[in-house]
Formats: structure tokens, sequence, C-alpha cells
């Protein structure tokens, strides 16, 4: 594995030190990320700072900042946190090493790689979320395209003709094919009809989102008659490999999903009086997976997908759980 790390001093009114690994920057300052109260922590930048911080954790368990940076006791904390969350694996390594694999084809977002003393190496995928002590309370735990029914469609026979209408593009709509071979990617450049809709989204938003909703909910009504256990059993089957690293307020938790978690044995649509857009998974424990269809990428544009949670419903949940490591007891 190869690494770069070049350091670069940027002199303005103060001295700012900028750290390039792998063609990504990381500044000194933004270890600030890793506070939620921090004002850089909006919504609306959440993503492009969740980035920031997977690059920090790589870079800090790979031994690329300088030690100078480690006089701000956030980053010698963080460290520390780092530190004490690997030793968890209880694995006697004499060298340790993080690999970022974030991305919709990896199956998480960290491979950490230990060296052992007769130069073998064991493997550990790691996810991290940010402001939790485990997976429970993270929005999703994984999001899968929802190319395994045909919503999609659907949606382009029934629902997208009201959205041309809308818009008045007529002239820009694609036929069938090509619109399901481009509609699970998140690139709007692909088509000018995305394109189109993507830059012109506000002015008829809120009536978009009313033609989404009606359609999610219509055929959430017909599909949980024939939903495939068999489908999203494969997709959770490489959950359980996953090992959790949740940052919350200082100090890092450690959540591991057990497979009986993630076993379905039945299923039923999320009671709602106006809106369905959720389907509940009940497994061989008391945990439960709620799969949301939902737009990644704008609603009614692109990607369609199921947002899937995980809800514990056990004695460790009815109690405090603010605990250093984690386990449920499945």
């Amino acid at each position: 594995m190869k690494f770069e790390n070049i350091y670069k001093l940027y002199i303005t009114s103060i001295y700012i030190m900028e750290l390039e690994v792998q063609g990504k920057s990381i500044f000194e300052t933004d270890i600030e990320l890793f506070d939620s109260n921090n004002k850089r922590n909006t919504k609306d930048n959440n993503d492009e700072n969740n980035k920031l911080r997977e690059q920090i954790i790589n870079a800090i368990i790979n031994n690329f900042i300088p030690e100078t940076w480690y006089e701000n006791k956030m980053w010698t904390d963080l460290r520390n946190e780092l530190m004490n969350y690997i030793l968890h694996f209880g694995i006697d390594y004499i060298k340790v090493e993080c690999r970022i694999k974030a991305g919709r084809k990896h199956n998480c977002d960290y491979e950490l790689i230990f060296t052992l003393r007769d130069n073998t190496k064991i493997y550990r995928d790691v996810e991290f979320k940010f402001n939790t002590v485990c997976a429970m309370n993270c929005p999703q735990i994984l999001s899968l395209a929802s190319n395994e029914c045909d919503y999609a469609d659907i949606f382009y026979d029934n629902y997208l003709p009201k959205i041309v209408t809308l818009y008045d593009i007529t002239h820009l709509l694609p036929d069938k094919e090509t619109y399901l071979r481009y509609i699970y990617q998140p690139d709007y450049e692909k088509l000018p009809f995305f394109k189109h809709l993507y830059d012109n989204e506000n002015k008829y938003k809120r009536a978009k989102l009313a033609i989404v909703k009606k359609s999610i909910h219509e055929f959430l009504k017909t599909y949980t008659k024939k939903i495939s256990y068999e489908y999203f059993q494969n997709k959770f089957k490489n959950q359980s490999d996953k090992n959790y690293l949740c940052y919350y307020k200082g100090q890092i938790y450690t959540d591991k999903i057990k497979p009986k978690e993630l076993q379905i044995t039945s299923h039923r649509l999320k009671s709602s009086k106006n809106y369905n857009n959720t389907i509940i998974l009940y497994t061989k424990t008391s945990t439960e997976l709620h799969m949301l269809l939902r737009w990644k990428n704008h609603n009614g544009i692109l990607f369609p997908a199921w947002q899937i949670k995980l809800c514990r419903f056990d004695d460790i949940n009815n109690g405090p759980i603010m605990k250093k490591v984690f386990k449920s007891k499945y």
C-alpha cells in the first residue's frame, strides 16, 4: 500500500498548516468538525464534513498527522480514543494500517489491516458514524438502490408524465429504456432531462414532492404483498461483518450488528394516516429493520433507494447506553 503525505504552510494573518494525503487536504483547524456544536457543522455541509472526518481518522491511524498538531488537546484526545478503539479488537499486532473504502460500491468506510509478528495479516471492516453511540441511533445502516422492484418503471409510466407536464419538458423526456439505464446514478449531467429538473426544481418543488409522495404511497401498498425476503437477506448478510466506530461528544463507542438481527421473519407496512413510505421488517430478535423508500438525489429526479434503519427493542435500550463499549445482547 502506498501513501503520500505532503506538508504545506500557508501564511495569512496567522499560520495555517495543511496536510495533503493522497491528494486530499486536511487543515489543522478541521479537528473542529468533531465538535457537533461547531458552526461549520450544518446540514448543508454534512456530506463534505463527514468525508473530512473520515480523512482525519485515516490520517491519525496511519501516523500522517504532524506531532505539532497534537499540541491541540482535541487532536490528542481523538488519537487516544482511536488507539483505544483499535485495542478493543484484542489483536496482538506489530503494525496497523487504515485504508479508506467509502463509496457506494463498498460495504464499509474503512479496512483496518493488522500485521502480526509472523507477518500474516488480519482484516477488519469498520463503519464510521458521527454524533451517535450505536448503530441504532444512525439514520441508516445501509442504503440500497430500489432496482430489485418495479418502482422506477411504474414511476416512469404513471407519475413522471405529471412532472413533465408541470415543468413543460416533454421534448427532453428520454425513452423508458434510457431513463431506467440512468436513474440509479447520482450525476445530473448524464441526461439533459435530469439536468433541467435539477436546475429548475424550485419552480414547482412542492407540487413535484406531492407527486413523488403519492407514487411511493401507492407503490408500497402493492409491493408489501410480493416483497422478497431472500433478496434483502442477501443484501444484509455482510452487515454483521462491520465494526461500528461511533463518535459522540469526544468519545468513541463500538457496536456490532449480530446475524440474528438481520434474519427476516415477517413484515408489515408502517401505519400512517395519510402517507406510507416505510416497510417494517421483523427479525429473529426484538430488533426491527425499517426500510424507508426515498429518492437520494432530489425527489423524483435521481436514485430511488431503500434507506434502512436499525431499531432495537431490548433491555439494553430501555436504559442508559452511554458505554465505552456498546454490545448488543444477541
